[in-house]
């Protein structure tokens, strides 16, 4: 499972939100904040992907 936790204020940001909520290996975060420490050591797999945009976040995604 992967967590992805995206800031939703920008339009770029809300397709990305809109578009992660499709793909069932991920969990998308709407809320920045929400990601917790508790949230974060949850994740039995995977990693935390933090990005100031989605465009970097897509960018990391890829890698």
């Amino acid at each position: 499972m992967v967590y992805i936790a995206i800031d939703n204020t920008s339009a770029a940001a809300q397709k990305m939100i809109e578009l992660m909520a499709e793909m069932p290996f991920a969990t998308v975060y709407r809320d920045f904040n929400a990601v917790t420490k508790k949230a974060i050591t949850q994740i039995e797999e995977g990693k935390v992907i933090s990005a100031p945009t989605a465009k970097e976040l897509v960018k990391k995604l890829k890698d």
